[in-house]
């Protein structure tokens, strides 16, 4: 009996092919995909410390927990103490008896992101120079901050901006002040002048207790980046 040999090759070859098809299939398929992106952070209201409360339809409510803010609002912080998280632009942590107005919730408008009406708050700004800066508005002018830190101060004696970290401008009677890291301006006076802060500054529980935030909310950021 003679045994017929059947051929394979083109058998092979055809399971080649189905596997190379399936295997492009599944590569261009990966390619046309689209691309998946982290959903922006929210606006919220942080209370730190005692009593803080939130404008809504004229009456002022009192707020325990933190919050979404989803529209411009007036905020004050009485006995108490607050942080508005804007989103990963930067912050603004507001001292006891402050009260500040949140005009915007894009910090990429034209208009001031947040207005302080007394008292003293503190600003973060993580915003690189090639976007537009954070602007906080004030009865004596506009402060605007990309990389840095602020305090800024208002009273009846007037509105003082001290910059604690890199650097911030100062809008102020026509002119643009620039003011760099130890630095400090009092703007109750028309011809404003730049002065030095001394090292016992340094060490005075409200900007040596904000530093300390600002690092813990960099290092959040770096985090959540990885």
């Amino acid at each position: 009996m003679h045994l017929r040999t059947v051929p394979v090759r083109y058998s092979f070859t055809k399971w080649v092919a189905a596997v190379l098809i399936v295997a492009v299939a599944v590569q261009s398929r990966v390619i046309f995909l689209p691309p998946q992106t982290n959903a922006e952070s929210p606006v919220t209201l942080r209370p730190t410390q005692g009593s803080v409360e939130i404008s809504s339809h004229e009456l002022w409510q009192p707020v325990t927990n933190e919050i979404e803010l989803t529209q411009p609002t007036t905020l004050r912080t009485n006995q108490g103490e607050a942080t508005i998280l804007l989103r990963d632009n930067g912050n603004v942590r507001l001292s006891a008896n402050a009260s500040v107005t949140l005009n915007t919730l894009d910090i990429s408008s034209a208009m001031p992101t947040v207005t302080l009406t007394s008292g003293k708050i503190w600003v973060q700004s993580i915003i690189p120079h090639s976007l537009q800066g954070m602007m906080v508005a004030t009865r004596a002018g506009n402060v605007v901050l990309h990389n840095g830190s602020v305090s800024i101060s208002s009273s009846e004696a007037g509105v003082r901006v001290e910059v604690w970290d890199r650097s911030a401008e100062v809008q102020h009677d026509g002119r643009i002040i620039s003011l760099i890291a130890g630095e400090y301006i009092d703007l109750s006076q028309k011809d404003a002048a730049i002065q030095t802060a001394s090292e016992s500054a340094y060490r005075a529980p409200w900007v040596v207790q904000n530093l300390e935030r600002d690092a813990v909310h960099q290092q959040e950021l770096a985090q959540l980046q990885q």
